[in-house]
Order: C-alpha cells, then structure tokens, then sequence
C-alpha cells in the first residue's frame, strides 16, 4: 500500500542523500511523490508532501545545478503547500531554497524578493540556525553584486558561528551544501579580489580540508571550484592545472554540475596561458556551453571572461572583444558584477592590440576599470588596470607618469607578492625608476 511505502522510500531518499548518492536519492524521493500524487486527494497528507519535497528539493539541485527548472517547481509546491498549511517550521528554509534557485537561474527581481524575506524571518527569529543561513545567503548574494567587502564581512560572520558537529546537517535542507564550506569559498574569492592573496589562499584550502573532513560530495565540489576560480583570480597558470583538474572530477562524480564548468574554463585558461592556447579554448567554450545547459546564468561572466582572455592569448582580438560584449550585456542585466573592472581593462588591452588608433579609448578604459575596482575596493583588479595603463605609458615614454600612478597602489599591498600580478608590477616599477 503506498501508505506504508512512501516512507520505506522517504527514509531510503534521506539515507542516500547522507552518503552524496544524489542520483538515487531523487529515484527514491521521485517514487515517494509519484505515490504520494496517485492517492486519492481525500487521503494526501500536505505534511507528508512537504516532507518529500523538502528531502528531494536539495537532491535535485546537486543532479541537475541550482538553476534547473524542475528545481524551482519543486520549492514553488512545498511554498504553496508550506503557505496553506500550518506547517510554519519550514517556511523560512523554502524561502530560502527559492532564493537560491532564482539567483543561480539568474531572475535576480524575484531573487532579491526572498533573499529579503529570508533576512526579514532571521530579523524575527531568535535561531542560529536562521541567524547562519540569512548570512550565507547575503554573502552569495553580495559576492555577485560586486559588494565585495559586504560579502567578506557576512562569510566572516557565518564562519564565526558555524559548527560542523551543530551546523553541517544544515547541508541537506538548505541548497544541499555545507555553509561553513561555502563561507570559506566565497570569503576566498572576496579576499583574493579585495587584495588579501595569503589569507584568500588559507581560506581557499580550509574550504576543501572542512568539505573532505565532513565527507560531502557535492561540498568538495564547490570548494574545489571556488579554489579554481580563485587561482583565475590569482592569475597562476600551473597552480590552476592541478586544482581545476581536481575541481572537474569531483563535479563528474559528485555534483552540482553548475560548478564544474568553472573548473573547466579556469582549466582552458591555464592550458592557453602555458602555450596551449587551442587546447584551451575548446575547454573554455565546452564550459560555457555546458552552464547555460544547466539553467544557471549568474556566473556566466566569469566563465566569459576566461574565454576572452583566452582567445586575447591566441590572437583572435574580434572574438575576443565580441566575447567582452557579450558579457557586458550581462552583467548590465541580471549576471554577476563582479568582474566588470576586468572586463573593463581586457577591452582596452584588445582595442591597443587591434590598433593605435584606439588609443584615446584605450586609456580611458583602463581608467575606468581601476575607477570601477576602486569603488568595490578591488585592489588586485585596480592594481591590474594600473599595470596596463602604465605600460602604454612606457611605450610613449611618459615613464614619470607612469611610475605616479602605479606606485601607490602597489604600495598599498602588504602580501601576495609571489603572485604574478604584484610580481609584474613591481618588476614595472623597477624599470620606470
């Protein structure tokens, strides 16, 4: 009778979600729902729906990526049935699932909608528990806007509360991923960008030692991931080749498949940084590719800025700067900012390679961008911009200028100075004296 097997189901669905069987937990929750919806409405119990949906809504996000369609339906049922019902426990963590839904599909209106009432319920609510999730989420939330110290000071905060004894059964109610090791991820990023490189590598490593150490699948692959994506912003092509590797395995075996494109087009990155620029180009338009086929958008510009530089390296400069474009339109619509001073300096070390014309352009863009990384406080970004303007005023023998302008700013870091932008602007330096 489905009576008594909706919850032999229901318990082997959580039973495998425990062990990051994704795959087979979705076919026992499925099984649960089929039955469940087969009953005669009069003997449906909406607790027992919303137990289904709210164990196979975490399932289906590391097997098909956040953004997924099929996704969404599931948390808008347990929201319909959770807002008709008096079953008030879950509301904030549904709310907070279809966050995280929309903002990964990249329909940031309705994103920004339950991300407030997430932060709203936590406000109301005396929970750690609340008080934790509404930090993960203003931290994603933050990091993509380009409100980068924002979103350094929620993943600092979220890390300070987070117990993996207490915390890491938050994992399979909310986006099916550990929050300490999501904290630990986007913190990474944030401070790599903000000019931390040291502390952003230590956090970058943390993040995959807690995800290993709790033994979750899908966590080891978003912080191999977020480590990848880092090392792109680090600028290290040797580092990447190992870390992107790893950070592709996990995502084949584990999940979500939304975050192994950001493996993969790091991967194509490093391959064409080192001399294998076609090797490389094929891994990153794979990638981008494959991202879209997941539903998700918001992290597109990333993976775009990859190719760019890629197809910048090989020499392609129009496809190099319609990718730019491209990516501009997005990030001027729903995608993440976070990348925009970047962008902002590859179009103008395209339009200087394409011709001398451009000059005039050019320089404004570099100004721009390090405008642009000034207000985000993204020094490594600045820094990288002042690097490019001040070499085209070397080439024009406008050294004394040159030399003002990136002194300062390479002045302000105080670590990092292994990685291959604090290494070019001081051997820049050097030579402008």
């Amino acid at each position: 009778a489905p009576v008594r097997a909706i919850p032999l189901f229901l318990r082997a669905g959580r039973s495998a979600s425990g062990r990051s069987a994704n795959k087979e937990a979705v076919a026992q929750l499925r099984s649960a729902l089929e039955l469940h919806d087969a009953m005669p409405r009069e003997d449906r119990g909406n607790e027992r729906e919303l137990e289904i949906l709210v164990a196979l809504g975490p399932a289906l996000m590391n097997t098909k990526g956040y953004g997924h369609s099929g996704v969404g339906q599931i948390w808008h049922r347990a929201y319909e049935i959770c807002d008709q019902s008096s079953a008030g426990e879950h509301h904030f963590m549904i709310a907070w699932n279809l966050w995280l839904y929309h903002h990964v599909a990249g329909t940031m209106e309705q994103a920004s909608g339950w991300s407030d009432k997430v932060v709203r319920l936590a406000d109301q609510s005396a929970s750690e528990e609340h008080r934790l999730e509404a930090h993960h989420a203003v931290w994603t939330t933050a990091l993509t806007r380009g409100q980068i110290t924002t979103a350094r000071f929620h993943c600092e905060s979220g890390v300070e509360i987070y117990k993996p004894e207490r915390h890491h059964e938050f994992t399979y109610s909310y986006g099916g991923h550990d929050p300490g090791v999501c904290g630990h991820a986007h913190v990474s990023v944030a401070l790599s960008l903000l000019g931390y490189l040291d502390q952003a590598l230590w956090h970058g490593r943390q993040a995959i030692t807690l995800a290993e150490s709790v033994g979750h699948g899908p966590s080891i692959t978003i912080a191999r991931a977020f480590f990848s994506l880092q090392i792109f912003i680090r600028r290290d092509p040797k580092l990447m080749l190992e870390a992107a590797e790893q950070g592709i395995a996990a995502a084949e075996r584990f999940g979500p498949p939304n975050f192994g494109p950001i493996s993969q087009s790091g991967l194509g990155w490093a391959k064409a940084a080192l001399g294998h620029g076609q090797d490389g180009l094929a891994d990153a338009e794979t990638a981008v590719a494959f991202y879209k086929q997941t539903g998700a958008t918001n992290r597109l510009p990333c993976l775009l800025l990859a190719l760019g530089e890629i197809c910048q390296i090989l020499g392609d400069l129009p496809k190099a700067l319609s990718t730019v474009d491209d990516a501009f339109q997005l990030i001027d619509g729903d995608a993440e900012k976070t990348h925009r001073a970047d962008f902002t300096r590859l179009k103008a070390e395209i339009l200087l390679a394409q011709s001398n014309e451009h000059d005039d352009a050019a320089v404004s863009l570099f100004q721009e961008a390090m405008e642009i990384a000034a207000r985000q406080e993204a020094r490594l970004l600045e820094l990288r911009a002042a690097v490019g303007l001040a070499r085209h005023w070397r080439s024009q023998d406008r050294t004394a200028e040159a030399y003002k302008l990136l002194a300062p700013i390479y002045g302000w870091f105080s670590e990092g100075f292994d990685t291959p932008d604090l290494k070019d602007a001081r051997e820049l330096l050097d030579d402008l004296k």
